[in-house]
């Protein structure tokens, strides 16, 4: 348990696999020898040069995988070295240097992101997903009417008494729980198993936020959010009301939102470049896109891109930031492709990261 409670999640580099029994890992992060790794079940769909993100600890003189593997594709391990190098790279840096234990734990949640936004896409073509406890996803946006005369003050002292609660800021919470290493339920076949951890085996089984006049929670499967409504109506009495429950695949929401955009004041996300200057009013980002693949080369996105603009200006941006890359870009590519941004008069004020252009247009 010492070694699980230091662990750090890394990528790594797989060689010299014997089935059922061991293989080579080269850590692609912090540098040094590959290591050999004494493993049973991994090594038997584990290849030559897959990359994985897990947990290697030393027990007893052999080292070890411990808790989750998560495979990642050429694209994914692309997005994660980028990600990382906008964090820990010098200004203009290509080359991720080593990082550190400490500075590993601190982004540990980058690794499941990424490698979640990767399988995704792949996960909605298959005929089910399902979670860390088997369970089908089925996203439950659960709504609580806040009772009169409830404050946010009583809502949060409440909800930081329910034990997993973790108060993210005045109006957000992450419901998590401690998974220990292999309970996660067998896999049935044809499903992929989807979830978001923190670091240190915390799951995150849900998230509670405060809008108007309502406590919303969020979860991925009947089951959570038959447990979280539970956890709240307890906590809470009779600050909330009865809740209304929102039940939606992911098919339907692909089908409610054909094509969408991320555009909304920059202070509602975090920095997007190491550059940028929070004390400017007024900015609005464009961060991401998303079309279904089906419904791609129709020249969606630009229209995205247009209503995305007016929508900022009508609002009262004074400046549109935007981050796109070039066409050839490896990742990132969510955010858009530099040209459309130049063709509507977007210009380049420097970079976030090795790839993403900073752009802006100003009315």
């Amino acid at each position: 348990m010492g070694a699980l409670r230091t662990s750090v999640m890394s990528l790594y580099e797989v060689s010299d696999v014997v089935p059922g029994q061991s293989f080579m890992a080269r850590d692609l992060l912090r540098g040094g020898e590959p290591i050999a790794v004494k493993e049973g079940t991994a090594t038997k769909t584990l290849k030559q040069w897959d990359k994985i993100a897990a947990r290697i600890v030393p027990v007893l003189g052999k080292n070890i995988l411990t808790g989750g593997v998560l495979p990642f594709t050429r694209e994914a391990t692309q997005s994660l070295f980028d990600a990382l190098l906008d964090v820990f790279g010098k200004k203009n840096a290509r080359k991720l240097p080593a990082i550190r234990d400490e500075d590993l734990r601190a982004v540990a949640f980058t690794f499941t992101l990424i490698w979640g936004f990767d399988a995704l896409g792949k996960a909605l073509d298959m005929p089910m997903l399902q979670n860390a406890e088997g369970d089908e996803f089925m996203f439950h946006d659960v709504r609580f009417p806040l009772a009169a005369g409830a404050t946010q003050q009583d809502i949060a002292a409440r909800l930081n008494g329910i034990a997993g609660m973790s108060q993210e800021n005045a109006q957000f919470w992450n419901w998590l729980e401690y998974m220990p290493p292999g309970e996660d339920k067998p896999k049935e076949a044809g499903t992929l198993s989807l979830d978001t951890a923190m670091d240190s085996s915390w799951r995150v089984l849900g998230n509670v936020e405060l809008k108007g006049g309502f406590l919303c929670l969020s979860a991925n499967s009947a089951e959570r959010a038959e447990k979280g409504t539970a956890l709240i109506q307890r906590a809470l009495g009779d600050l909330v009301r009865t809740p209304l429950t929102e039940i939606r695949t992911i098919q339907q929401m692909m089908a409610e939102r054909p094509a969408k955009d991320g555009r909304t004041p920059r202070e509602t996300y975090r920095k997007l470049s190491q550059e940028q200057d929070d004390s400017e009013a007024g900015v609005w980002s464009i961060v991401c896109f998303y079309v279904p693949r089906a419904s791609r080369g129709r020249g969606l996105a630009s229209a995205l891109l247009d209503g995305a603009i007016d929508h900022a200006f009508a609002k009262g941006a004074r400046t549109i930031e935007a981050y796109p890359v070039d066409q050839a870009s490896p990742s990132y590519r969510f955010m858009g492709f530099r040209e459309m941004f130049v063709a509507r008069g977007f210009h380049e004020i420097g970079m976030a990261g090795s790839r993403r252009h900073v752009m802006r247009l100003e009315r």
